[in-house]
């Protein structure tokens, strides 16, 4: 099921009407679109997943107006705090006495040391944080994502459900069956094995230098979509506890591909990237799309589709990061102005922002650069980070779909 509460929560913060009507009609705007979406998904869902995902909704609505109740309950309560010190300060000129208003103009010099001293001093400012803050952020539109946002939590909901539509079309069966690639991990193993770490915040590694003869069909030039796919690099990196990663290689391949996006709709060119860790038992069918409904606030949707087998079979993938892009295997990545959802046990969407500035932004990330990282958690807990290579290969087909989507 998709987690429907953080979206809703941006929507309605985002709202500059934020009165019971006005998220009412929200709410049954965005019941309005999920169950559209989902009656119209093919092969159709049945009527006890339809039901689950509609409570799901419901359960979200409600965690957001309690939390609204709570806040209004609290809110009142804190102006009379603030209006009794203005009442007491009248008093003050009567009688005159001068020690009250000094301790009154000391709070202000004292403010520059909160800021001063680290974030354990919070206890120093029992009343004043928790008015001010608050409000400021609920009207700062940097504080809200408006890649789902923008048109109101209909749209929200609707890019989770219309995603869902886009990614269930992948069938299992649309997936080649690839040839098993044995590559042997390289020599540095230290070097690759502080991957992990690095992306925490440590020191960078060094970009380890491919072997001779690992990627031997990069000699081949193979066009977008032709039947010849050329293999680039795949490496997964899974978190080992009080050890150093487990580093298990791979391959993918990208090629261009095409699907209907719904009934009566043309054609659609998509970018379809297949990654095998055979090894380690994981697949994974990367697609990228552009959305061609106005009514989705999003520019691309990436679906991620997982399949796991033999020792991960019982280890399905729970979480996925928004991917990150970088020019060189060894450095950190930079992750697209996105969303990432979860639509069910092995199937994500993430959502491209559709702001002029973060579209133009993701759309120079998958143009020109060369490597792509996909944080993972799996089901058991541990971490995991897939970096695939897109190479001439990737570069070819992504370079051609942008022009037929352009054009």
């Amino acid at each position: 099921m998709a987690d429907f509460h953080p979206i809703l929560a941006r929507a309605i913060a985002g709202l500059t009407d934020k009165s019971p009507e006005a998220r009412r009609s929200v709410y049954d705007r965005a019941r309005t679109a999920l169950l559209g979406q989902l009656r119209s998904l093919d092969p159709p869902l049945s009527e006890a997943d339809i039901t689950r995902e509609r409570l799901s909704l419901d359960e979200a609505v409600s965690r957001i107006e309690a939390e609204i109740a709570l806040a209004e309950a609290i809110e009142p309560s804190l102006p009379p705090l603030a209006t009794d010190e203005p009442v007491s300060a009248p008093a003050s000129p009567i009688t005159r006495p001068q020690p009250e208003p000094k301790p009154r103009q000391a709070l202000p010099q004292e403010t520059p040391r909160f800021d001063e001293r680290a974030a354990s001093q919070d206890d120093t400012q029992p009343i004043r944080p928790r008015v001010a803050p608050p409000r400021k952020r609920s009207v700062d539109p940097g504080h809200v994502r408006t890649a789902i946002v923008g048109g109101g939590v209909a749209l929200a909901v609707a890019v989770i459900a219309g995603s869902a539509y886009y990614v269930n079309k992948i069938a299992p069966q649309d997936q080649p069956v690839r040839q098993r690639v044995e590559a042997q991990a390289p020599p540095a193993q230290q070097d690759q094995a502080g991957k992990i770490s690095e992306r925490a915040g440590g020191e960078p590694t060094p970009t380890p230098t491919p072997q001779t003869g690992q990627r031997p069909n990069q000699q081949a030039g193979a066009q977008p979509g032709s039947d010849i796919a050329v293999a680039q690099r795949a490496i997964l990196y899974i978190e080992v506890p009080d050890a150093q990663p487990r580093i298990v290689q791979g391959r993918v391949l990208w090629r261009l591909d095409s699907d209907i996006t719904g009934p009566g709709q043309p054609v659609e060119t998509i970018v379809r990237s297949t990654i095998e860790v055979a090894d380690a038992g994981l697949a994974l069918d990367f697609t990228i799309r552009r959305n061609t409904d106005p009514a989705f606030p999003a520019s691309h949707i990436i679906g991620m589709r997982f399949t796991t087998t033999g020792e991960a079979a019982n280890d399905a993938i729970r979480e996925v990061g928004v991917p990150q892009f970088k020019l060189e295997e060894g450095e950190r990545g930079a992750p697209l102005s996105a969303i990432s959802s979860a639509l069910g046990e092995n199937l994500f969407v993430a959502a491209l922002s559709n702001v002029p500035v973060e579209a133009e932004r993701n759309l120079d990330l998958l143009r020109n650069r060369n490597w792509i990282d996909l944080p993972v958690r799996f089901a058991s807990g541990r971490r995991g980070i897939i970096t695939f290579e897109k190479g001439g290969a990737g570069n070819r087909t992504i370079a051609e779909a942008l022009s037929r989507w352009q054009g």
